[in-house]
């Protein structure tokens, strides 16, 4: 990498912006800490409930350690936007689309959890196929 790639926009290193250091260890500690309850959950807790429900509690672990890692990054990333030597295409609606994204994993993982042992694996596939048609659909009329 040559000294002026990753160059902030008053030419220091991108490891020197302000709040980078705090940025990075709750990023590196959030995903010990998500990795330290996956394998805490699946050595001590997961014989107690069925394949789905472990699916689930995995799935939502995933969304919580997203949510916490996008939330320390955003400030960053808009930060970003003012430099003028990384340029990036702006997607009209992507914060819409993302929250989109999250309440559906979070439906999802509800369902699998409470809902999903009480029907077959192709009923569950079915409620999974027709829980992407709204989702598909909104988030195609908000990238108009």
């Amino acid at each position: 990498m040559s000294d002026n790639e990753w160059a902030c926009g008053d030419c220091r290193d991108w490891r020197a912006v302000k709040g980078m250091s705090w940025r990075v260890t709750v990023s590196a500690v959030s995903a010990l800490g998500w990795f330290g309850f996956v394998i805490a959950w699946l050595f001590f807790l997961a014989d107690g409930y069925s394949i789905l429900q472990n699916i689930a509690v995995l799935m939502l672990s995933v969304v919580a350690l997203a949510m916490v890692n996008v939330t320390v990054w955003l400030t960053f990333a808009k930060s970003m936007g003012e430099l003028k030597d990384i340029s990036c295409e702006m997607e009209k609606h992507g914060m819409a689309k993302g929250a989109l994204a999250l309440i559906w994993l979070v439906a999802i993982g509800a369902w699998l959890f409470w809902y999903a042992g009480d029907y077959s694996l192709y009923q569950n596939l079915a409620v999974l196929l027709l829980s992407i048609v709204p989702v598909a659909g909104i988030s195609m009329l908000l990238g108009k």
